[in-house]
């Protein structure tokens, strides 16, 4: 039971992560790396691995004991716990925390304490920032700090406009009354030269779709179908599917 919640805790952050910076969870994305000091953590998401790619549709998955080498740490002085206590020094000190290095700060975060300008800070005097390294996202949360690997490259791409053709194809077929085991034939009509025809053009994502959607025949401009057809969108190009039962 503490396994699947820590599972259910990182996949959380994660697709929190997704959300926030506009990532449909149907897109690919090369990596998830989580650090935690605690092996038990550890321990659980590499017994649910497969669970945890599959739930967030991520290719890897990297386990590490610590976020020193994820993101950079800064800090700031907390004006309104030192002010008072400071006074005139406020501005010497807060100008000292800035040039804090992650070693320092570390020790904070573990709960320790350091001397600036003859000063001992710890806990809330001071605004710890935690920033991702470029092309990641993180999210740092009771001891854990999830990072999600946002760089793609265009086979990433290809197999995320492949699933958003699913999620369109599937809703063509609800709208059709299809039967969930009805097999089709398939016609996708888009712009030529365009990513959702270049995407198709890959032998495994177009098994990928015709597995998806139960397709026995699978057309990419090769003219209309006599089922139904509807019109959709994937990332601004116009497509017009066709479906009938096969």
């Amino acid at each position: 039971e503490q396994q699947v919640e820590t599972l259910r805790k990182v996949v959380g952050v994660a697709m929190a992560l997704r959300e926030r910076e506009r990532i449909g969870v149907r897109r690919p994305l090369r990596s998830l790396t989580v650090a935690s000091a605690d092996p038990a953590v550890r321990a659980a998401l590499a017994r649910f691995e497969a669970d945890v790619l599959g739930e967030l549709n991520v290719k890897q998955l990297e386990l590490v004991p610590d976020d020193g080498a994820l993101v950079s740490i800064t800090a700031k002085a907390n004006f309104k716990v030192l002010g008072k206590q400071l006074g005139k020094q406020m501005k010497d000190v807060a100008a000292a925390v800035e040039q804090l290095d992650a070693t320092a700060l570390r020790g904070v975060l573990e709960g320790g304490s350091i001397e600036v300008l003859g000063h001992a800070l710890s806990g809330d005097a001071l605004l710890i920032r935690r920033e991702p390294l470029p092309g990641r996202v993180a999210q740092s949360e009771a001891g854990l700090t999830v990072v999600l690997d946002t760089n793609t490259d265009e086979a990433l791409e290809h197999e995320g406009l492949a699933r958003e053709l699913i999620n369109r194809v599937q809703n063509l077929r609800k709208d059709a009354g299809f039967d969930v085991s009805d097999r089709v034939a398939l016609s996708v009509t888009c712009p030529t030269g365009g990513k959702l025809e270049q995407a198709l053009a890959r032998e495994d994502l177009r098994s990928l779709v015709a597995g998806e959607v139960l397709a026995t025949a699978l057309q990419v401009n090769a003219g209309g179908s006599d089922g139904h057809r509807g019109d959709a969108d994937i990332d601004g190009e116009a497509i017009v599917l066709g479906l009938s039962r096969h």
